[in-house]
């Protein structure tokens, strides 16, 4: 039985665990969420990894002004792009929304596609095997790896951790140097200690978490629609903006999808075509990595999204997972 959005209001407005939705960029979560954040007459909490950075709206698909006087996201705009933001931090700043949300009678709803700040939130950290490392030691590996070119250095990663290199984009060199310090200073591959580690706590409390999937063509043809979107929305003066203000390109707000291929267009080494190409590449092979994430949790609930299916009807399906929970013994 499909419930209808009306009959379901009521409903899952009842006090439940937490309800966090996760998928690949593109998939369609925000609008979903939005829909359940109304039913739930409460708020929406962001787990996105650039989102939290100021002045980069178009570039990560930022809820805009309108969006916000509808339903109200937080840990959005929290920092600047010159700041290294951690899922430590996030953790705790979604821990301090968390508890006002919960003190004022509000349902939790947790939105995202950055598994990672999801998993710190719900499962909690994983300090690693260098913690206890001598700090010299862990800069001096460091240092030795950063001076490879990132070729080499993900030529390596393959090698040593061909789990991890699936995971981790080509040329973010902090997740590759990490990876490659690991297993350097262990003898085992980072990915390993992530298997030891995974669900092994187990969550801090009870939550439901609903992943939405589509079929691979029907998904990047929605990423690629988006990126012509972002493109005609300003996206490359905005990004023109980020760069003029000398950030290093190894900053994590600088590795957000689109801001390398742009840099290539304006400094002439390619045509905006070709850009525009790359960035449409790099966000489906993003998606997929996603995918990859969130498919090695068992506890999400999937729901797969046909081609044509409206937020309403992709509501309607959600609400009844809630209510299918809810009344299970």
């Amino acid at each position: 039985m499909i419930l209808s959005t009306r009959n379901t209001k009521d409903l899952i407005k009842s006090k439940r665990p937490w309800i966090v939705l996760v998928g690949p960029t593109g998939v369609g979560k925000t609008a979903v969420a939005e829909k359940i954040a109304v039913a739930l007459n409460t708020d929406i909490i962001v787990a996105d990894s650039r989102q939290v950075y100021r002045g980069m709206n178009i570039l990560t698909n930022k809820p805009t002004v309108s969006d916000q006087k509808r339903i109200f996201r937080h840990l959005i705009n929290l920092v600047l792009p010159n700041v290294t933001f951690s899922a430590g931090a996030y953790k705790k700043e979604a821990e301090l929304v968390i508890g006002k949300l919960e003190e004022n009678g509000k349902p939790i709803l947790i939105e995202g596609g950055t598994g990672l700040y999801i998993k710190a939130l719900l499962y909690g950290l994983w300090e690693g095997p260098l913690a206890g490392v001598a700090p010299q030691k862990n800069i001096a590996l460091r240092k030795t790896l950063m001076e490879q070119q990132d070729e080499a250095l993900y030529k390596k990663l393959i090698e040593v951790d061909p789990l991890s290199a699936q995971k981790i984009h080509f040329n973010d060199r902090y997740k590759i140097g990490r990876a490659l310090e690991v297993f350097y200073d262990t003898g085992r591959p980072i990915s390993s200690f992530h298997a030891e580690h995974k669900l092994r706590k187990g969550p801090k409390r009870s939550f439901l978490i609903i992943g939405l999937r589509r079929d691979r063509a029907d998904l990047f043809r929605r990423i690629e629609a988006r990126i012509d979107h972002q493109f005609k929305s300003g996206l490359i003066l905005e990004t023109r903006r980020q760069i003029a203000k000398g950030l290093s390109l190894e900053l994590p707000s600088m590795r957000t999808l689109g801001v390398r291929p742009i840099i290539s267009y304006l400094q002439g080494e390619q045509t905006l075509e070709q850009t525009v190409s790359i960035l449409k590449r790099d966000t489906r092979h993003y998606a997929k990595r996603q995918m990859t994430w969130f498919s090695a949790d068992p506890n999400i609930f999937w729901i797969d999204l046909k081609e044509e299916e409206s937020h309403e009807e992709t509501f309607d399906r959600v609400a009844h997972l809630l209510y299918k929970e809810e009344n299970e013994p």
